[in-house]
């Protein structure tokens, strides 16, 4: 999570020169007063990137599950298997949407995409 004062620098170039780290920007939301983005860090570097993001002031979260989707809400309408960039989602034979958890890149596309608002991103403080 980026604050008002860190929009202005070049954290992420900073932290990436650093340490050398092949940091992978999935999803970037950054506006005027705050941001936010889901990044894939390499395992190797992970602890020394983060620290180095706390210490800039930024918080860090660790997203234990990609996605989550409520059963309840979900329509199986497919919305989500044909915005996702990756394939993560699919519709099987019988006609239902599965999820393959270990492909989701984390980009919150079908978040944002889904008519029932049965996906939404999970988020744990590290």
């Amino acid at each position: 999570m980026y604050t008002p004062s860190a929009i202005q620098e070049p954290l992420i170039a900073e932290i990436i020169l650093a340490t050398r780290a092949k940091i992978n920007i999935n999803r970037a939301d950054i506006g005027a007063v705050s941001g936010e983005m889901i990044i894939d860090i390499p395992e190797d570097k992970y602890n020394q990137v983060v620290r180095m993001f706390r210490d800039k002031g930024l918080k860090v979260s660790l997203l234990h599950r990609p996605i989550v989707r409520d059963d309840n809400r979900c329509v199986m309408c497919g919305i989500c298997t044909s915005i996702c960039p990756i394939g993560a989602f699919k519709i099987e034979k019988d006609w239902s949407v599965t999820f393959e958890p270990e492909k989701c890149i984390q980009c919150g596309v079908c978040v944002s995409a889904c008519p029932t608002s049965a996906l939404e991103l999970s988020e744990g403080e590290i």
